[in-house]
């Protein structure tokens, strides 16, 4: 039976259960296909209060000497953090010129009772809306409290960027997810790493798809448990590059995709590939 412990982007957000390995061990793809951008975890003690690192050995993490007792939170790469301080600073004006095309928003802290078509209704709301994704747990099929939305017309988006939502009485939070573009330009290879896919997409869905834009050598999706993730190679390096900058719409997903290290196989529960960066949550 898989074991699940709690996380969070940071203290005062809400959890997320994320499986772990029969061995105790959680591997930091597991964590980045949740979270991205993430590149460890931390928990705050209680005897001092004190924030403590968990430790990462070969793309794993490992079990406290406590156990996955504690919530924990994830740690982000120093640059990550800067611009998460400079978020919470920023303006709704400010946020909204960030981009000049629709993008994917992210809808946070929704009440898991709200379903996918509660969520498109609020928000159409402000605009036509080409694409809305509820976020589930693979095992119980119930809410993970944070969805996807896209607009059509920019205007509507940066209305619902300028504004606070209530969803069925509970306050919500709309952002723009992080980018993933540093993490693509550090990490130059043939192989993708696609994070918020669910269980009914197949290896075949993913080569056709993907196959539109090049010569496909490899899919891989874990499937026990599953992990919401896959990797995709291509034989060309640039076709890899070329649709990490695009965005992509498969079986009414809204899929991250972000450059993965070419020496990683994938086949060891996914102990590699996407970590360091991605372009939103999964």
């Amino acid at each position: 039976m898989t074991s699940y412990i709690r996380v969070a982007e940071d203290e005062g957000a809400e959890c997320i259960e994320v499986p772990v390995e029969d061995d105790g061990t959680l591997y930091l793809s597991t964590l980045v296909a949740q979270f991205p951008g993430a590149c460890g975890l931390k928990f705050r003690n209680p005897d001092t209060r004190s924030l403590r690192g968990v430790k990462l050995i070969e793309e794993r993490l490992i079990c406290p000497d406590e156990g996955w007792v504690y919530e924990f939170f994830c740690t982000f790469p120093k640059s990550d953090s800067k611009r998460k301080s400079s978020d919470v600073l920023e303006s709704a004006a400010q946020k909204t010129k960030r981009v000049d095309q629709c993008t994917d928003l992210i809808v946070l802290d929704l009440p898991y009772k709200t379903t996918e078509t509660e969520l498109r209704e609020y928000f159409e709301l402000y605009g036509s809306i080409v694409m809305t994704q509820l976020k589930k747990d693979p095992n119980t099929g119930g809410s993970r409290g944070y969805g996807f939305i896209r607009f059509e017309e920019l205007e509507s988006q940066q209305k619902v960027l300028g504004m606070q939502h209530t969803i069925a009485g509970r306050n919500v939070d709309v952002r723009i997810p992080r980018s993933n573009k540093e993490h693509n330009q550090q990490h130059a290879g043939s192989k993708v790493f696609v994070s918020r896919i669910t269980e009914d997409f197949t290896s075949e869905d993913l080569r056709e798809y993907f196959g539109t834009f090049g010569k496909v050598t490899y899919v891989f999706i874990p499937k026990k448990p599953f992990r919401a993730f896959s990797f995709v190679k291509f034989l060309d390096p640039a076709v890899a590059a070329d649709v990490c900058d695009r965005d992509h719409i498969v079986k009414g997903a809204s899929l991250c995709v972000t450059l993965a290290r070419d020496d990683d196989d994938g086949g060891g529960g996914g102990s590699g590939g996407g970590y360091g960066g991605g372009r939103n949550y999964s």
